[in-house]
């Protein structure tokens, strides 16, 4: 992890030139309605016989975890990732990926030591052409970070021989979108173009799990009531047995000119019953998907494959704010403690 003392030295050297602090910009995020177009012209209610679906890919997952880990002058960004599949490839590990990014709470003057250190820590958004400061919406880092991270993983897979799993969508529909004139605006445009580019041509599904704050089902059956969660469940649970899976779909999304299909799988185990939404930019691509879905779904709702990348993600992303917030000689906040916390008990500390 030699970004990790690269980051320490970039921090002592600027945290002398503390300037103005400044509050975050505030950016829409949640999920986009005017800009989303929705249709669903033959949504159909399929149950998934597990016995019947041949697993004919090797089956790869993709996933990354974000955590941010707050000093008094600074939020470091810790962005880490997998790709598990017949051979595991990590971040950090993979060379030339940039998985932490530097944001300053205050204005930076001379800018000189962030550009000396661009090639490896993520300090300046490649979309707006700003540096990570005070100003900059902690979000938007993250998600440019992440996308970063995943692109490379995905870029990998590419070279690989299965059907890829990611966690997440195919790509972000955010209210943002459809506020022309908002710098941010262009910047999730920028991540939506990239996230389609990477994935055309690709035997790859996205998988969402958080489904409680989204209304597409309910916008293209016509039922606005309910959120995508709830709906699914009330309209799928007279399919499911005992250990059944169902799926309705499929459902079109689009913004500008990109669109993806969506399936909703829902799995039952005694009382519970989880649900995500499988994502894909071919209908074919992500009927398989589903299937693939259905059959390797664990409690709780997640891909076996994404899973096991979870958990990778995960305990990397650990040690990486364990080791950062022992080698740094800056005060960390409150929040900082928070996350080394939350670090130390998912090592098991």
């Amino acid at each position: 992890m030699r970004e990790v003392f690269e980051l320490v030295r970039l921090m002592e050297e600027v945290g002398g030139k503390v300037g103005d602090y400044v509050s975050p910009d505030v950016v829409d995020l949640g999920e986009g309605y005017d800009v989303v177009r929705v249709s669903c012209d033959n949504v159909d209610f399929v149950v998934i016989d597990k016995g019947g679906v041949e697993l004919g890919d090797r089956l790869i997952g993709v996933d990354s975890h974000t955590s941010v880990l707050r000093f008094a002058a600074f939020d470091v960004h810790v962005v880490t990732g997998a790709l598990v599949g017949r051979d595991v490839y990590l971040v950090p590990g993979v060379q030339g990926v940039r998985w932490l990014g530097l944001k300053l709470r205050f204005r930076l003057d001379n800018a000189d030591a962030l550009d000396r250190y661009s090639g490896i820590i993520y300090v300046k958004s490649r979309y707006l052409g700003r540096y990570f400061d005070g100003s900059y919406n902690d979000e938007a880092i993250r998600d440019e970070v992440r996308l970063h991270v995943e692109l490379r993983l995905i870029n990998i897979a590419r070279e690989l021989s299965g059907f890829i799993l990611i966690d997440g969508p195919v790509f972000p529909t955010p209210r943002i979108l459809g506020m022309e004139g908002n710098e941010y605006s262009s910047l999730y445009w920028g991540l939506v173009k990239d996230r389609v580019e990477a994935l055309r041509g690709l035997r790859a599904v996205g998988v969402v799990k958080r489904l409680g704050q989204s209304h597409y089902l309910a916008r293209c059956l016509g039922e606005v009531y309910a959120d995508d969660y709830t709906l699914a469940v009330n309209k799928l649970t007279p399919l499911l047995g005992n250990g059944g899976v169902a799926a309705i779909g499929p459902v079109r999304i689009e913004a500008g000119d990109y669109g993806k299909y969506c399936w909703y799988v829902a799995s039952r185990l005694g009382r519970r019953i989880d649900v995500v939404r499988v994502e894909g930019l071919s209908e074919d691509v992500v009927e398989v998907g589903r299937d693939y879905v259905a059959l390797t779904m664990t409690v709780g709702g997640t891909a076996m494959s994404i899973h096991i990348a979870d958990r990778v993600a995960r305990r990397l992303n650990a040690s990486a704010v364990n080791l950062i917030s022992s080698i740094s000689p800056l005060g960390i906040t409150y929040e900082g403690l928070e996350t080394i916390r939350e670090a130390l008990s998912e090592l098991g500390g």
